[in-house]
């Protein structure tokens, strides 16, 4: 698969008894509506082994224009009625449509480790290539690891309203950046975390003092083609 120029980035905590509800919905209905959309190339779901929310789901798509695009939003502004129901589930909700200022390799990590950078934050140009030089092109070199991105927040098509927006039991928080990296298992992951991804290294390169560290075990992927 060739390397996806945008994602959307969702993370979720969900109510105690809405787990059976969650899997279902999303496994047999929601993400394949996602991927069904034209340009769109792949979904997958993560489930917290550290940090919070507890979920972390990815859409990847070939351009940005998809994520602003009318046969998206056509969906966002009419969700079914098992949607509207899964909405009322969700708590601690976190969603940015982002470009990719960097993405090396497209396979598919058995474990993710993700760095989320506050709203309020603007991410400037130089910012990301210190990132991607001192952090993401050497660790996309290591043993185990199967990708590394950068993904950058838009603003303007995060911020656009819709519907389902609008039934969410508790509202969006719209993260500037997210660093991702992905490997074979957790360990590789916790060690460049120690190694690289500290926050000493962080704030070195210029981050802003706040961002959230999670490491997710990757649960459920469909692919456009499936």
């Amino acid at each position: 698969m060739d390397t996806s120029k945008a994602f959307t980035t969702i993370w979720n905590d969900v109510v105690s008894d809405g787990y059976e509800n969650l899997y279902e919905w999303h496994n047999r209905e929601h993400m394949p509506e996602r991927v069904s959309i034209p340009g769109f190339k792949r979904g997958r779901r993560f489930h917290a082994l550290k940090g919070n929310p507890e979920f972390f789901i990815l859409y990847e798509a070939e351009d940005i224009s998809i994520l602003g695009g009318p046969e998206y939003f056509a969906r966002l502004n009419n969700p079914t009625p098992w949607t509207r129901k899964s909405q009322q589930n969700f708590r601690n909700s976190q969603r940015s449509v982002c470009r990719v200022a960097f993405s090396s390799g497209a396979a598919m990590g058995g474990a993710a480790l993700t760095v989320r950078f506050p709203p309020h934050v603007e991410i400037s140009e130089a910012f990301e290539t210190r990132v991607i030089e001192n952090i993401l092109k050497p660790v996309a070199e290591r043993p185990g690891v199967a990708a590394a991105h950068l993904a950058v927040r838009e603003s303007e098509i995060t911020g656009v309203e819709t519907e389902e927006k609008r039934g969410r039991a508790s509202p969006f928080i719209y993260p500037s950046a997210t660093i991702i990296v992905e490997a074979v298992n957790r360990a590789i992951l916790e060690r460049i975390e120690r190694e690289v991804l500290t926050r000493e290294a962080l704030l070195a390169l210029g981050s802003p003092d706040e961002f959230d560290v999670g490491l997710y075990q990757h649960e459920f992927t469909l692919t456009a083609d499936a």
